[in-house]
C-alpha cells in the first residue's frame, strides 16, 4: 500500500466521501488540518519558526521578548486579581509548548488547552489566551452565481482536487442564510469562517470566569462581505504564500480572515463584558510601555531583542497586521 501523504490523503478522502461526489470545503479543510493519520496539525513535525522546514512564524517564536510584554499587559488587566491566583490556559500550542511551560510565570498553573476541550468552571479566576488558533478553524466557501450564493465543495479527478459547485447549502450556512449579503459581484468569494465561531463557542460552553486574550488576523463582516472578491483563504508552506488551496492536502496551513463582528457577539452573548479589540501595535504601547522600556534600555542597539520587539510593533510589520480581542467574564 502506497505510505506517502498524498495517497494516505487520498484514502481519508475517499473515506470521508461515503459516496457524495464531492467534500463541502469545510470538511476537505477540516480533513486537510486535523484529519487523523493524514492533517497537517497532525503531522510529528516542526511548523511554526524560521529555521528551514518551518512555514511560518508568529509572535509566539520571538518569546524571549513576546513574554514579558504580554505578562505585563495581562497583569494589567486582571481586575485587582493576583497572577498568583490566576490559572493560565493556552489553546492550539504546538507540541513543542505554549508561551509558558508548566511552572513557568508567576501564575497558580499552566494549562494546555486541547482542541475541542474548554477551560474548566470554577471559582478562581483563569487567562485564556490563543495565539493564531481561530484563523486556523475550517470556513465554508461561497462564490456568487447568477444572483445567489452557491457553496463550494472538493471533488477529484485524474489531475488532483477540483472546486465543484454543490447543489444545496451546507447546514451551517444555510443556518446563517440571512446574514448573507443580499447582492454581490457575479463571482464574488465569500470565505465565512464559521469554525472560528463554533471553536470559540466551545471555548465558553462552561461557566468559568476571567480574562480572554486573542491575538489573531481579521475583519469586520462589513469588508468580508463587500471589499474581499477573492475571499481571504490563503495556503502557507515554507514561508511562502500560496495561491492553490486544494494542493497538498496535509502538508501545508491553511487559513482565513476571521469575523470579529462574530467573534464580539459571542463573547457579548457568553457574559463577557468591555470586549475591545486593538491593534497588536497599540494593545502592547498601551498596555505594557514600561515592558517595552525596560527590553530597549537592556539591549545594545545589534541586540536582537530590539529587532524583534520591532517586529512585534511595527505599523510595517505584525503590529498592524494582527489584532488582539480581549474581555472579562465574572
Amino acid at each position: 500500500m502506497d505510505s506517502t501523504p498524498e495517497a494516505r490523503f487520498g484514502r481519508a478522502y475517499r473515506a470521508a466521501l461515503a459516496g457524495r461526489a464531492a467534500l463541502p470545503w469545510a470538511e476537505f479543510m477540516e480533513l486537510a488540518l486535523y484529519g487523523a493519520g493524514v492533517g497537517y496539525y497532525r503531522a510529528d513535525r516542526r511548523r511554526v519558526g524560521r529555521e528551514r522546514g518551518t512555514d511560518f512564524f508568529t509572535a509566539v517564536s520571538l518569546k524571549k521578548v513576546f513574554r514579558p510584554l504580554l505578562e505585563e499587559a495581562v497583569k494589567g488587566m486582571l481586575r485587582g486579581v493576583a497572577p498568583g491566583e490566576v490559572a493560565w490556559v493556552e489553546a492550539g500550542a504546538e507540541p513543542e509548548g505554549g508561551i509558558y511551560r508548566e511552572g513557568e510565570g508567576p501564575w497558580r498553573e499552566v494549562h494546555l488547552l486541547q482542541r475541542g476541550e474548554a477551560p474548566p468552571a470554577e471559582e478562581r479566576p483563569l487567562v485564556l489566551f490563543a495565539n493564531e488558533v481561530l484563523d486556523a478553524q475550517p470556513f465554508h466557501r461561497l462564490v456568487r452565481r447568477g444572483g445567489r450564493w452557491v457553496e463550494l465543495g472538493v471533488g477529484a479527478n485524474e489531475a488532483g482536487y477540483a472546486w465543484v459547485e454543490l447543489d444545496d447549502w451546507t447546514p451551517p450556512v444555510a443556518a446563517m442564510e440571512n446574514r448573507l449579503p443580499g447582492t454581490a459581484p457575479e463571482a464574488y468569494v465569500l470565505d465565512l469562517p464559521l469554525g472560528a465561531e463554533a471553536l470559540v463557542r466551545t471555548w465558553l460552553r462552561e461557566d468559568w470566569r476571567g480574562l480572554v486574550v486573542w491575538f489573531d488576523y481579521g475583519l469586520n463582516w462589513s469588508v468580508l462581505a463587500e471589499d474581499r472578491p477573492e475571499g481571504t483563504g490563503r495556503a502557507y508552506r515554507g514561508h511562502r504564500l500560496e495561491s492553490d488551496l486544494l494542493a497538498a492536502p496535509g502538508e501545508q496551513d491553511l487559513t482565513c480572515q476571521v469575523c470579529w463582528d462574530w467573534i464580539r457577539e459571542v463573547l457579548a452573548a457568553g457574559g463577557f463584558v468591555d470586549a475591545t479589540l486593538e491593534s497588536q501595535e497599540g494593545f502592547f504601547v498601551r498596555r505594557a510601555l514600561p515592558a517595552i522600556a525596560g527590553l530597549v534600555e537592556a539591549a545594545g542597539p545589534l541586540a536582537p531583542e530590539r529587532r524583534q520587539l520591532q517586529e512585534l510593533l511595527h505599523p510595517g510589520g505584525m503590529g498592524q497586521k494582527f489584532q488582539v480581542l480581549t474581555g472579562w467574564r465574572g
